[in-house]
């Protein structure tokens, strides 16, 4: 569960990562990091109602464990040097 706003939402790749759902606002880096109904739930920032409605009867089973592996593989540093080296390339290259 992550019940604030975080910048990149660490706590949520790090839970997906580990193959759990998430439960968080929709708001900040959750919002890109969790896929609503496929790797977790997302809540409407500061609706504690719906947060604990959600955290009260979602299905924790239905969610596929190597599907939110997959997802949080997006964030992994590999990921991240394949990413950043296409842009240093595509701007060398642009450059030309």
């Amino acid at each position: 569960m992550v019940p604030g706003v975080e910048e990149f939402g660490i706590a949520a790749v790090e839970a997906q990562a580990a193959g759990r759902p998430v439960v968080g606002v929709d708001a900040g880096g959750v919002r890109e990091t969790v896929v609503d109904g496929e790797t977790g739930a997302l809540v409407p920032e500061d609706d504690v109602d719906a947060m604990a409605e959600a955290l009260a009867h979602t299905d924790f089973a239905r969610f596929d464990s190597a599907r939110i592996r997959q997802n949080a593989e997006r964030f992994s540093t590999d990921a991240f040097r394949r990413r950043i080296a296409a842009e240093v390339g595509q701007a060398l290259a642009a450059r030309s």
